[in-house]
C-alpha cells in the first residue's frame, strides 16, 4: 500500500476523532434528543473501531479492505457535508449541528482517500492482467 493512502487514512481517522469530540463539546442536538451521551459514544466507538481495523487489512493489501475503505471515506464525506449544510441552513452550531469544522476536514480528506484508493485498485487490476 502506498504511503499516500496510509497517511491520508490516518488523517481521516484523526478527523473522525476530532469530529466526535466536536459534536460532544459543542452540543450536537441529536445526542440529547435521540441517543443520550452514553449510546452516542458507544455507537461512535464502534463506527471508529471498524475503520481502524480495516487499515490493518489495507496495509496487508486485502482487496475487501480497499472497498470498505472507499465506503468509509464516502460516509465521512456525507457526514461532513451534512453537518456543514445543516449548520448553514439552520444558523445553529452550538447546541445545534456541531461538527462542521471537523466535517470540512473529513470531506477534503475523504475525497483524497477515494482518489488514492481507486488509483491503487486500478493499478492492481492492470498489474494482475499483465
Amino acid at each position: 500500500m502506498s504511503d499516500k493512502i496510509t497517511g491520508t487514512y490516518l488523517i481521516m481517522l484523526i478527523f473522525h476523532i476530532i469530529h466526535i469530540f466536536e459534536e460532544v463539546l459543542a452540543g450536537f442536538h441529536i445526542i440529547d434528543e435521540i441517543f443520550g451521551i452514553r449510546y452516542f459514544l458507544i455507537l461512535n466507538l464502534i463506527l471508529f473501531i471498524i475503520p481502524l481495523a480495516m487499515i490493518f487489512y489495507l496495509i496487508r493489501n486485502k482487496t475487501f479492505a480497499a472497498y470498505f475503505s472507499l465506503l468509509y471515506a464516502g460516509i465521512m464525506i456525507i457526514n461532513g457535508l451534512a453537518h456543514i449544510i445543516a449548520t448553514v441552513v439552520t444558523g445553529r452550531y452550538f447546541g445545534g449541528y456541531a461538527g462542521g469544522i471537523s466535517g470540512t476536514g473529513m470531506v477534503i480528506t475523504g475525497f483524497f482517500l477515494i482518489i488514492f484508493i481507486r488509483r491503487k485498485i486500478l493499478n492492481d487490476r492492470i498489474s494482475s492482467v499483465k
